[in-house]
């Protein structure tokens, strides 16, 4: 039926991500009896898996495809997340490292390994990552936030991140938590004024991030701004009551508030700052 196990492969992915994974995974299966010296079925297989959320699973495959040769940087990236959800996070973070450090590891993949590297706490790496991708695509606008934030994991002041939460918010303008940041930043580095013009003509229901609608009616309280933090209070009380369910989805960071660098806490699986 097939002539080649690319063709295999291939029709493997449009299954498993047609919401049909029983059928991808039958195929792949089918590829590895054909194929098992070769450790792209297995590199395919184990990227399923993970994807599923079977870890154990996902690890056996892409640690035999590695017996086989070398993985691909996809694979990779897998194994260390697959290593990062079984709490091997030296396994995880050794990884990142490596592909981090690699040269010719392309634009597209520095994200997760940004991502990967945070969530394992190696923030300084995760930061230098963030740095290499704006020097390749100086809009990025998600690796401009990363090193802002990055920079509060590792307690800069809100002067020395304002500056890089300032440049995602001008390729992003209508990211609220760009947006939010931005206003925060600005109120902690001492211009009032401007950070709270910027909260000011927010509507509150942009903002999905319960820690930074708990840090601007911090804010509201501190200034005895009480109408402003009525605002921000109901759309806290809506985001916790489920009120805006069909809407954006909410942060999964516990903590995104690059303006209190001392307050943060760990970080949600599932997404990273770029």
């Amino acid at each position: 039926m097939f002539t080649s196990l690319e063709e295999m492969l291939r029709q493997a992915a449009i299954h498993f991500h047609a919401d049909d994974p029983t059928a991808g995974l039958s195929l792949i299966n089918e590829a590895i009896e054909s194929f098992s010296w070769d450790p792209r079925p297995w590199e395919v297989r184990g990227g399923m898996h993970q994807q599923l959320g079977e870890i154990g699973l996902a690890i056996n495959d892409l640690e035999f495809a590695s017996s086989l040769g070398p993985l691909s940087p996809s694979a990779q990236l897998a194994l260390a997340d697959c290593y990062r959800r079984r709490g091997e996070n030296h396994l995880c973070a050794r990884i990142a490292r490596q592909l981090a450090c690699d040269p010719n590891c392309t634009t597209r993949f520095l994200s997760q390994i940004s991502c990967l590297l945070g969530l394992v706490g190696d923030f300084s790496t995760a930061l230098a990552v963030c740095e290499r991708i704006i020097e390749e695509r100086p809009c990025a606008h998600p690796a401009w936030f990363g090193i802002g934030y990055y920079r509060a994991r590792l307690e800069f002041s809100p002067k020395q991140i304002l500056p890089f939460v300032a440049r995602a918010h001008e390729l992003n303008s209508a990211h609220a938590v760009y947006k939010t940041n931005l206003a925060l930043l600005r109120i902690a580095s001492g211009d009032e004024r401007e950070g709270w013009a910027i909260l000011e003509e927010m509507d509150s229901v942009e903002l999905r991030c319960p820690s930074l609608l708990q840090a601007v009616q911090a804010e509201c309280a501190r200034v005895g701004n009480a109408t402003e933090a009525m605002r921000w209070r109901a759309q806290a009380n809506e985001l916790a009551n489920g009120a805006h369910g069909t809407g954006a989805p909410q942060c999964r960071r516990r903590n995104c508030c690059l303006a209190l660098p001392t307050a943060f806490t760990s970080v949600e699986a599932g997404e990273g700052a770029s």
